[in-house]
């Protein structure tokens, strides 16, 4: 792949706006993968050219990227899939669906495999029914590659391009009982409890808390979509344990956002102390840690993870196969802080081109 000077500029840019949803991002996985049904081989032609570049056109109609629904962790991920489009020139079909179901993202992956494309990057609507889909995939000769999340393993999937959710929750909840001192009583407020990530993250804080006598989870709050709903859950939560609540842990981008507004609102009214753990680095997320509303967020790399994905699916188009035992593309974490807000981009950076120098030495081999 040319080296770009663009990526190196764009990615501190857009990690400091950058959206991270709560569908964020890697499962870690406790098994080895099944290794992809081969039977019907992909046609793997080397488009590389006898001075060493490749011909972006070899790659026109054969690469596409899937997000179910509009959300600002797709966003995220999405500009680092047009970054990788304008440095290389490849072209990358880039569907983002109506809505996060099976039954809509089968729907149109199965139209872009009778459309001739063979080499996909999907974020999955459901971690069990997504393998049967992606066998289908296979047996007509295509390569899937997850990313944001895991599907259940054994996968016909090649890789998962993601944050160790496990792993970055688990950092996150004792980084935040750390800041309350060891004890106290805690909200735990979860997006979708649907969402495979979600479920990755509820388990980790579970096992976390469970590490703790002297924390007390309080109470629980999910399901929400909206920033509005997120802000009416959690409000009434903290009026339900008025006084009581020592720390909250958001696990989505849009509780996070909403966090943001009523720990401004708190503050400015109260002297008792709630610590309080995000995710994500929108700017309002941003501003609140500024502004010491928030304590901590779990910065997560979107912006790698489209880009990485990409580069993936080419090197896959010119016949790499994983590496035995190779599936899960860690895109790194960073716990964001007031001593750390205006820097954290800067070791984003360097992971990102860390892993995209390892593509070929450490996950695939040709």
């Amino acid at each position: 792949m040319k080296k770009v000077g663009i990526f190196v500029l764009a990615v501190v840019f857009v990690l400091a706006i950058a959206a991270f949803s709560g569908c964020s991002p890697a499962a870690t996985a406790d098994e080895a993968p099944a290794p992809a049904d081969t039977s019907a081989s992909v046609e793997t032609n080397d488009s590389t050219m006898d001075n060493g570049e490749y011909d972006p056109a070899s790659y026109d109609g054969l690469l596409a990227w899937y997000f179910p629904l509009p959300h600002p962790f797709g966003q995220s991920v999405k500009d680092g899939v047009e970054a990788y489009i304008a440095d290389t020139g490849i072209d990358v079909n880039v569907v983002v669906g109506p809505e996060y179901t099976m039954a809509s993202q089968q729907e149109n992956l199965e139209a872009m495999v009778s459309q001739g494309y063979r080499y996909f990057s999907v974020f999955p609507a459901d971690a069990a029914g997504a393998n049967g889909l992606y066998q289908e995939m296979v047996d007509k000769g295509c390569v899937v590659n997850n990313f944001g999340v895991s599907t259940n393993l054994p996968t016909p999937a090649w890789f998962c391009v993601s944050t160790d959710i496990e792993q970055a929750t688990k950092d996150s909840v004792v980084a935040l009982i750390d800041m309350m001192g060891g004890k106290g009583n805690l909200i735990v407020v979860l997006e979708s409890l649907t969402d495979p990530a979600t479920q990755i993250r509820k388990q980790a804080i579970d096992e976390t808390v469970a590490n703790y006598p002297d924390i007390t989870v309080v109470q629980e709050v999910s399901g929400m979509d909206t920033v509005n709903e997120a802000t009416s859950k959690i409000g009434d939560a903290l009026a339900a344990n008025a006084g009581s609540v020592d720390g909250v842990i958001c696990t989505g981008f849009t509780c996070s956002d909403a966090l943001c507004g009523l720990m401004a609102d708190y503050n400015a009214k109260n002297d008792k102390k709630i610590w309080t753990m995000g995710i994500d680095t929108d700017d309002i997320i941003l501003k609140a840690i500024r502004e010491g509303n928030m304590d901590s967020t779990c910065a997560q790399n979107p912006y790698a993870i489209g880009y990485i994905s990409c580069e993936l699916m080419r090197l896959e188009k010119e016949g790499y196969k994983p590496i035995d035992g190779q599936y899960s593309v860690d895109s790194g974490f960073v716990l964001v802080t007031k001593d750390n807000v205006d820097t954290f981009s800067e070791d984003m950076q360097k992971k990102t081109q860390e892993i995209l120098e390892q593509l070929t030495t450490e996950y695939l081999t040709k």
